[in-house]
């Protein structure tokens, strides 16, 4: 970055090793329950690590004894601007082979809850609730398929077919806590876009 007058300065980053390396996109193998595609199927698309950023400020300085006049200071060049612009999350004009679309994607997202998040011997297995939602908070009726991730694997894929997903874990889970993340991923994914839900925990009591 060129010498630059500026009135202050910000730090954006627009991808990480994730979601910005091709090496890391789409599926990497044939096994089908086990997702490659880093940005859906992993939390490493929302972490970044910043080393380090540096910037440098100079006082002016002043020549001259009592009753001289300090030199004038050089006004900032008229194009000299620090501005940094991250794409919308939106909007994509570009098809999965590269092309461009000129197609809109719609953004969704997961609202999601856990029924008996906290195990004992006593009660019935935990059941994970989904809904598919656009930005605006109304329920989306899109192709597609959940997947559920438990602790980091794939759990189940299930097609949905309709508005809200239901689906207990009935796999035997050890005393501690667990992870559980449901993904969305349409069918058509030049007019949609993938969505993540936060994470559910469940606690296992022996």
């Amino acid at each position: 970055m060129p010498d630059t007058q500026a009135a202050a300065a910000r730090l954006v980053t627009l991808h990480n090793q994730c979601t910005g390396q091709t090496g890391y996109a789409g599926e990497l193998d044939n096994d089908p329950l086990n997702d490659t595609d880093c940005k859906t199927a992993s939390d490493r698309g929302t972490i970044v690590h910043a080393a380090e950023l540096r910037v440098f400020t100079t006082a002016a300085k002043q020549t001259g004894g009592p009753g001289t006049t300090p030199p004038s200071r050089a006004p900032a060049p008229a194009t000299s601007e620090l501005t940094t612009t991250a794409p919308s999350p939106t909007t994509s004009t570009t098809g999965p082979s590269g092309t461009g679309t000129g197609a809109e994607q719609v953004a969704t997202a997961l609202k999601v809850r856990l029924v008996r998040a906290l195990q004992t011997r006593a009660n019935a297995a935990p059941k994970v609730i989904a809904k598919l939602v656009r930005a605006d908070g109304e329920l989306a009726d899109v192709p597609g398929r959940f997947i559920i991730k438990l602790d980091g694997r794939t759990y189940a894929k299930v097609k949905a077919s309709s508005l809200t997903l239901k689906r207990s874990i009935t796999r035997r889970l050890a005393a501690g806590r667990h992870k559980v993340v449901v993904l969305f991923r349409p069918a058509d994914r030049t007019a949609y876009e993938p969505a993540r839900s936060r994470t559910l925990r469940i606690t296992v009591r022996g």
